[in-house]
């Protein structure tokens, strides 16, 4: 329980029966911009539209609705499901099960959404240090040569024969070097670096757990600068909403499903968006 009383304390108070319908409400509309614009399965896109219409009202019923959303539409993209399309489900699972009106639940219900929002970022650092792609920039290499977005995102910050170099190549054996120098190698190897530290630390510093509701969200968003993944980030937002103060919940959440309802927009080219805003995939191929 040690670890329990230490998500306690990166949280504003206590979740209440409305905090947790505001996270339902957000969870809900995230959710089905994700099955609109990303996963366009569409079993997922009617129970999804479902927990929208019902979720204010019946928010655990919704969730149990996005949460089968969420199982075909892993079951529609596997092996290649986004690890945002299983934090989701697995959140929405929570929301289901849980019932914010018991206050034993209720703080299961917190641990579990903060923990989640840890957790995700640590397993983001440790898969980096695992595979080791990291320590001489090369994910951000060979992003920079499949995906559109990454090199407009680090033109400025590549020598021109550099960024000659990555564009010319082709995903092909014995393609490369797929390695970066200078700035971006110190860059790349910081993301993993505060991935896993930053949980670690808002866990064991009393100073920084009072600023959580500031720097969880903060990291999530910032780590997207290059790689572009919004939905990822938001869910992230979404899930830290208990870290902020009950009054102001309203308020945060509102704000989220704007933002949301941009995204949504933007990936389904409603509107002209910069080269470097949304994951762009060369027509040749590439990781997303």
């Amino acid at each position: 329980m040690r670890w329990a009383t230490r998500v306690d304390t990166l949280s504003a108070g206590p979740l209440t029966a409305g905090g947790a319908r505001w996270v339902a409400l957000v969870h809900a509309v995230h959710q089905l911009g994700q099955a609109l614009a990303e996963v366009r399965v569409p079993a997922t896109t009617v129970l999804s539209t479902v927990a929208v219409l019902i979720v204010w009202w019946k928010p655990r019923l919704a969730m149990a609705f996005t949460f089968a959303g969420g199982l075909v539409a892993i079951g529609a993209t596997f092996p290649v499901t986004a690890n945002h399309v299983f934090l989701g489900t697995v959140a929405s699972l929570l929301l289901a099960l849980l019932d914010a009106r018991q206050a034993d639940e209720a703080r299961q219900l917190q641990r579990s959404l903060v923990a989640l929002v840890l957790l995700a970022l640590f397993h983001g650092g440790l898969a980096k240090l695992a595979h080791g792609a990291w320590f001489r920039g090369q994910t951000l290499a060979w992003l920079t040569m499949v995906r559109l977005d990454v090199r407009a995102a680090l033109a400025p910050f590549l020598p021109a024969e550099t960024l000659a170099r990555l564009s010319a190549l082709v995903p092909a054996p014995g393609a490369g070097p797929f390695e970066l120098s200078g700035p971006l190698v110190l860059v790349s190897n910081v993301v993993w670096v505060l991935e896993l530290v930053a949980p670690l630390a808002l866990l064991g510093c009393s100073p920084l757990a009072h600023r959580a509701r500031w720097l969880l969200p903060g990291l999530a968003l910032s780590l997207q600068l290059v790689a572009h993944e919004w939905t990822f980030a938001l869910l992230l937002v979404t899930l830290g909403l208990p870290l902020v103060a009950e009054r102001k919940q309203p308020r945060v959440a509102v704000a989220l499903m704007g933002l949301a309802g941009l995204l949504l927009v933007a990936q389904l080219h409603w509107f002209a968006t910069p080269p470097w805003l949304l994951p762009t995939v060369f027509a040749r191929g590439g990781p997303r």
